[in-house]
């Protein structure tokens, strides 16, 4: 790579030069700048010229800018190996080219001379302005649909699904109630998969009624002889002790569910060591889930319905735990009856009793239909017990088994009052589901009596009803 000396040969410094920049005077043409082309080329012959010496160490930049003595070009520095002479940049005037602009202008637009008239091409600038205006503001028309689906790539199977685009608000949304967002749902809306919201009366009026699913909130209406020995069995007094009014009143856990609780403050009173629904033991037949999809078939369905009823996944659900509850030779014979099986992913076996919980912005209406939906679920189930019993009875003249206990029971509970249901299948082939008793749970008294039937119904399922089902097992493993 050359040296600096390499450029100025065996100088030992370089000179620059520095005059301050002439007054530009305005002549009549409007241009700024020196006076002359002599008074701009003595400048660098001025006795007030600063000479700067700058030794020929300093490193300067790789290729010198080196200019003949002769070029005149205004604003710009001229280095020499004897004499630099820097300029400050000679400064634009605005002012003098709209001068000429507008006497060019006049010049080529005055009357006489074939040209516009001064108001006419105002005139004419005006509309360019507004014409420009409307393209800048304007937003060009979409294509439609169809149109952008044929130019939009294939998306990957495995690429996460688009969230929908968000919709700008209306001017009348700008004030007063804010916009409902696109697929927000409403509790008597449709919801964005084109399916009642369960929350919603047209749930139960529709779907759950279409389905022959009823409910009866009278509970004095006549029951059936079974279910109302079902019932009175239920609201026997119990041989434990209970909690005393007492304890009830100085629970401040029970207190605190009485406002503004939520959801699942409620589930963790109910489901916790001194709440009602206790854990089944290891070595207990029962078996309590949260939160399990059961499985669709045992959803009940009318073909002449136009809407399905919702695949129920309850807060809280009792059945049997097949480990415990059936032998090895009884779960040989379970896999012989048509349409039995687990009800859920985890081996739950036969449910009977279901729980919906809410908070203090939820719905009990709602979690009465959600416990129509579980409850008859856990019918249908027990159901294809019965009609295996069926079969074997057309058999075998002999065979003197009686029909099992289908019905199942339900709760609905916030944190001020419960409610408790039992629902059966009648003779036409409907599910009906009837209010057993309603519980302000707040008050001592009315809650040791909703614990009392709680634990009388789990004992029912655990003794009776499932001594009728190993009843059924057994008949068919001998036969």
């Amino acid at each position: 790579m050359a040296s600096a000396n390499d450029h100025f040969g065996s100088m030992d410094s370089v000179r620059l030069s520095w005059h301050p920049q002439p007054t530009p005077r305005v002549d009549p043409t409007g241009k700024r700048g020196y006076s002359s082309l002599d008074e701009e080329r003595d400048a660098s012959e001025d006795p007030d010229t600063h000479i700067i010496d700058i030794p020929n160490s300093f490193h300067l930049s790789k290729r010198s800018r080196v200019s003949s003595p002769d070029s005149h070009h205004e604003g710009t520095a001229l280095y020499t190996t004897e004499n630099t002479i820097l300029y400050h940049p000679k400064p634009v005037s605005a002012e003098a080219g709209r001068a000429r602009f507008l006497e060019n202008l006049v010049a080529s637009e005055q009357p006489g001379r074939g040209g516009k008239q001064p108001n006419e091409y105002v005139s004419h600038w005006i509309n360019s302005l507004e014409f420009q205006t409307r393209c800048w503001t304007s937003v060009p028309e979409l294509p439609p649909a169809s149109l952008k689906e044929e130019h939009r790539a294939q998306r990957s199977a495995s690429a996460p699904v688009k969230m929908p685009p968000q919709m700008p608000p209306t001017p009348a949304s700008t004030f007063g109630t804010p916009p409902i967002p696109p697929f927000s749902r409403g509790r008597s809306t449709i919801s964005s998969n084109g399916k009642r919201d369960t929350e919603s009366i047209e749930y139960r009026t529709g779907n759950l009624l279409q389905n022959r699913v009823t409910v009866e909130s009278r509970h004095f209406v006549p029951q059936p002889d079974n279910i109302a020995q079902l019932l009175r069995d239920n609201a026997r007094e119990r041989p434990s002790p209970s909690p005393s009014e007492t304890e009830i009143q100085m629970d401040d856990t029970l207190h605190d569910l009485k406002e503004f609780t939520a959801e699942f403050r409620v589930e963790e009173f109910f489901k916790g060591s001194n709440g009602i629904l206790y854990v089944p033991a290891k070595q207990d037949v029962l078996q309590r889930d949260s939160r399990l999809q059961l499985k669709r078939e045992a959803v009940p369905s009318n073909p002449q319905a136009n809407s399905n009823i919702a695949t129920p996944v309850p807060d809280t659900v009792y059945g049997y735990k097949h480990a415990r509850a059936f032998t090895l030779e009884h779960m040989i014979q379970l896999e012989k009856i048509p349409g039995v099986g687990p009800a859920n992913g985890q081996s739950l076996y036969f449910p009977f009793f279901v729980v919906e919980f809410k908070g203090h912005s939820g719905s009990m209406s709602a979690a009465t239909s959600q416990c129509m939906g579980g409850s008859a679920s856990c019918v249908t189930l027990a159901e294809n017990l019965n009609s295996h019993i069926q079969r074997l009875r057309q058999a075998h003249r002999t065979c003197n088994l009686a029909d099992i206990e289908t019905a199942a029971y339900s709760l609905a509970v916030n944190g001020s009052e419960a409610k408790l249901y039992v629902t059966w299948k009648q003779e036409d082939g409907s599910f009906k589901m009837q209010k057993v008793s309603v519980h302000h749970i707040q008050e001592p008294g009315q809650y040791i009596e909703l614990r009392k039937k709680v634990r009388n119904l789990l004992d029912w399922g655990r003794t009776a009803r499932l001594r009728q089902i190993h009843e059924l097992l057994d008949y068919i493993r001998e036969n």
